[in-house]
């Protein structure tokens, strides 16, 4: 192989991932005003609260928050760091990042910076954060490559929090939305990858090549019923989970896909969905 060939795989593989981060970027812009409010959201920031209580806080800390979205788990660091403390959170999202920062007015020692969060670590010095989370974000970039920076990024001892989704999380919507695209495959436009892990073995191999302790490390699910085609594909069209597949659709042939998720889950009488992930709590 040339090196002209060379050069050419690497911008094309440069070029597909900036391609995938602006369908995400987009998605979670256009649902930013209704992300918290969605049927879903109390549910899994339960399991974001619990994690942060098993951290532990000193004043003056410094912080980053991978992923931050509109800052809810932000704003609960920022309050134990006190003042003379330090939190940073990243997120691909301006429009997240705008709710969060209202969020946080008040605050001196909260900002906010609209950046990737590979590319956000790799700009840290080494050994110089004291604890960095990273909550129902960390599949949407390259956990090997975040993990690993987390490893150089943080002070020894310093604490890293994780919640990720398995590629088994929603498998009966995957399902459900697999049937439709295998029958109308013209309504997409292009999928995403999403680097979600693919059980807790694998995990865990990422954690210990990134020269992490493991302090916590469990599977957790949940599930949510959805009565009815409408209520599902409502949450489908704001929630964060399914940011990406909207992307994936071609504009003009969305609501046709909603419709037939709609027809489909009202035939069946409803859908329940079971979320599964990967609860993380580790040290450097």
């Amino acid at each position: 192989m040339t090196l002209l060939q060379k050069v050419i795989i690497l911008a094309n593989k440069l070029l597909s991932r900036r391609r995938d981060k602006e369908i995400y970027r987009k998605d979670f812009d256009t649902s930013a005003e209704e992300y918290d409010t969605a049927i879903t959201r109390k549910m899994l920031g339960k399991f974001t609260e619990d994690i942060l209580k098993e951290l532990e806080y000193r004043r003056g800390m410094r912080c980053i928050d991978l992923g931050c979205g509109t800052g809810h788990a932000t704003e609960i660091i920022n309050s134990h760091v006190g003042s003379n403390g330090l939190v940073i959170g990243y997120d691909i999202s301006e429009s997240m990042l705008e709710i969060a920062r209202e969020r946080l007015k008040n605050s001196l020692s909260a900002k906010f910076f609209n950046k990737d969060m590979l590319l956000a670590l790799r700009e840290q010095e080494a050994d110089s954060v004291d604890l960095i989370t990273a909550f129902w974000a960390l599949g949407y970039s390259e956990p090997n490559k975040v993990l690993r920076e987390v490893s150089r990024v943080l002070v020894p001892g310093g604490q890293v929090a994780v919640l990720v989704n398995t590629q088994e999380s929603l498998c009966e919507l995957q399902k459900l939305v697999s049937k439709i695209l295998i029958w109308h495959p013209f309504v997409l436009n292009y999928i995403p990858p999403i680097n979600f892990p693919s059980n807790i073995r694998s995990f865990r191999l990422m954690v210990d090549k990134a020269g992490l302790k493991i302090k916590s490390l469990r599977e957790e699910s949940c599930e949510q019923s959805f009565d009815s085609g409408e209520l599902l594909v409502s949450w489908m069209k704001t929630s964060g989970p399914c940011a990406g597949f909207r992307g994936a659709l071609k504009e003009n042939r969305r609501d046709f896909v909603f419709d037939k998720i709609r027809e489909i889950v009202n035939h069946s009488g409803g859908i329940r969905l079971t979320f599964r992930f990967l609860y993380f709590v580790g040290t450097k």
